[in-house]
């Protein structure tokens, strides 16, 4: 991914990431349906992960920031 572009106050910094995102999703989601899943046990899979990821976020934010 390309390092972003705009300033944090840019209206459309988000703009520009989701457009970003959704070509990748676009592209993962193809790859599922030539590996042989639906595209509805796709988007199952992505939505769990997206579920799962913020999660993670939420109890840790800045990972990288933790001791070693």
């Amino acid at each position: 991914m390309k390092l972003a572009r705009r300033a944090l106050d840019d209206p459309d910094r988000k703009t520009e990431l989701q457009a970003t995102m959704d070509d990748r999703v676009s592209e993962l989601m193809a790859e599922a349906n030539d590996a042989g899943y639906s595209t509805g046990e796709a988007m199952d899979a992505l939505q769990a992960v997206v579920k799962n990821q913020s999660a993670i976020n939420a109890e840790d934010p800045d990972p990288a920031d933790d001791p070693d």
